[in-house]
């Protein structure tokens, strides 16, 4: 019981973050990264 009581503030404080501090950390610079690795694949000829 005291668990889920403990991790429903955690959600609420990431919620009322600002959606782009929230995206930088959820993906930050492994964003980036995939989009080069997409960009990359599709056209390596570029890179």
């Amino acid at each position: 019981m005291m668990g889920s009581f403990i991790s429903k503030p955690k959600r609420k404080t990431a919620s009322r973050m600002n959606s782009k501090e929230l995206i930088n950390e959820l993906f930050g610079y492994d964003l980036y990264t995939t989009l080069f690795i997409i960009a990359h694949r599709v056209s390596p000829k570029f890179f």
